[in-house]
């Protein structure tokens, strides 16, 4: 009995196993400086400039995986203010999901972005974009 169990657990592993192993992963971590303002622009149109991200050190780490048409990926970058050489503290987390399926030139994509403060000087904010790309050459 335990063989025959041993036996259905290879078939039902086996095809798993095939995809699995088709499946082609990557990873980046990219490390820099970035000089950020936000401008903002009230109903009366008087402008508001905030600094707060300028001269800021980056992390961003960045996972994806394909199969076949389809490649999904994830991005977390995350700014920092450097208080010494040596200490860095977070104070902006922006975060990427996304899906993209590939059919001949045509590049079919859904994504969600956000951002979140870690600081006390609160700036979040998300988007949810769903674009065709079109491959010329």
């Amino acid at each position: 009995m335990k063989l025959f169990f041993i036996l259905l657990l290879l078939f039902f592993l086996y095809p798993a196993q095939q995809v699995f192993s088709q499946i082609k992963p990557g990873a980046s971590l990219e490390l820099g400086y970035e000089d950020k303002i936000i401008k903002l622009n009230d109903d009366a149109g008087n402008a508001y400039a905030s600094s707060w991200l300028r001269n800021k050190e980056f992390a961003d780490i960045h996972l994806n995986a394909g199969y076949k048409r389809i490649s999904v990926y994830t991005d977390v970058k995350t700014s920092f203010n450097s208080d010494t050489f040596y200490e860095y503290n977070p104070i902006q987390a922006e975060y990427k999901l996304g899906i993209n399926y590939h059919i001949k030139r045509f590049l079919f994509n859904v994504e969600h972005s956000c951002s979140h403060s870690i600081e006390t000087k609160a700036v979040s904010y998300s988007y949810d974009k769903f674009s065709v790309k079109i491959k010329l050459f």
